[in-house]
């Protein structure tokens, strides 16, 4: 998920956000959902990554985003989310 939110979901949800409340113990909702990219498959090491093209644009120089992920590991039949990230577009 990307989003350009760290208090607020879209749908308007308080953040940071305890989703045990929703069955996902020990896990937690950093990040806004404005933008959810797709599946990836992680290496063995457990390491995924996407890219991005960002337009060069005046209107998103500036712009923070945060980045979090949800894993689904088919072993265990277990669901868990990554901490966030957060970004800058720009200098």
């Amino acid at each position: 998920m990307l989003g350009v939110s760290d208090t607020r979901t879209s749908g308007g949800l308080a953040l940071p956000f305890d989703l045990g409340a929703i069955g996902f113990t020990g896990c937690t909702l950093y990040a806004s959902d404005d933008f959810i990219i797709g599946a990836f498959v992680t290496s063995s090491a457990g390491v995924a990554s996407i890219t991005i093209p960002v337009p060069n644009t005046g209107p998103l120089n500036g712009l923070n985003f945060y980045a979090q992920s949800f894993v689904v590991d088919i072993k265990t039949n277990g669901v868990s989310f990554t901490k966030a990230g957060k970004g800058l577009i720009g200098n």
